[in-house]
């Protein structure tokens, strides 16, 4: 019996880690996640979803400034990096993981120019599963927070 219960155990974690492993190590199709961002309509406002956020705001200041602020914030949070794209082609896609399982969250931003400044789109969704706990949500807001500061 206690033979019985230590293989079911082991053969438990070993199943956790080799979750873990395909979580953390699948690759990631940046074709897939470095999409034009689609909203409702082209003017301020947010649209949140299930499993994500997207949000629209205006800033008066150069692209240039907005994308050197955009990167300098999500770059600031933990376990994020670029995925795909540049500052100068309009388009950016970031990843970040989860902490513990290393889900991977992803936050498309597009910097367009407009009379007086910048319009700003942000699209944060997560790559696996069907509900975020408002973690997107709370990063586009974080993001929207940090730039509209000085403004």
């Amino acid at each position: 019996m206690k033979t019985a219960f230590l293989i079911v155990l082991a053969l438990a974690v070993l199943g956790a880690i080799a979750l873990q492993a395909w979580i953390r190590l699948s690759a990631v199709d940046p074709a897939r996640w470095h999409t034009a961002i689609e909203v409702p309509e082209d003017a301020p406002g947010d649209w949140p979803m299930q499993n994500g956020h997207r949000a629209v705001f205006d800033l008066a200041e150069t692209p240039q400034t907005v994308w050197s602020r955009v990167e300098t914030h999500l770059l600031s949070l933990p376990r994020t990096r670029v995925l795909v794209g540049e500052a100068g082609t309009g388009r950016m896609t970031f990843v970040t993981r989860t902490a513990f399982w290393g889900f991977p969250d992803f936050t498309t931003v597009e910097v367009l120019p407009r009379e007086g400044g910048a319009r700003v789109r942000v699209f944060a969704r997560q790559g696996i599963g069907q509900y975020d706990w408002g973690v997107n949500r709370a990063r586009v807001e974080g993001l929207q927070e940090a730039l509209t500061a000085s403004n």
